[in-house]
């Protein structure tokens, strides 16, 4: 591979990273075949150094009468999640990067 298409593509993977499209979506708006994206995402997102962004946090309190706590997670679009505890930050990562890829 080329420098100058490595370069494309890691242009291309810091635009998705930084979109709220899923991996399909943004190939598609981008004229990509997807398959060929997610090849090449898979590749090189290890060069892409991710931007650090911090999400806004609401504490509301919870019903003092429950004998538990529940965190809820509310991720672009319509979907919440409710854990139990509170997961390590990696492991949300983690899950919000593989939320957007499908």
């Amino acid at each position: 591979m080329t420098r100058k298409t490595q370069d494309k593509w890691l242009a291309l993977i810091r635009q998705f990273q930084s979109s709220t499209l899923s991996l399909n979506a943004f190939a598609d708006q981008q004229g990509l075949n997807p398959n060929t994206f997610r090849n090449y995402y898979y590749r090189l997102r290890h060069l892409v150094e991710e931007p650090l962004s911090f999400l806004p946090v609401v504490l509301e309190t919870s019903n003092p009468f429950l004998n538990h706590s529940v965190v809820s997670i509310q991720l672009p679009g319509p979907i919440t999640l409710q854990l139990s505890t509170l997961p390590s930050p990696e492991y949300l990562k983690e899950l919000v990067v593989a939320l957007r890829e499908v």
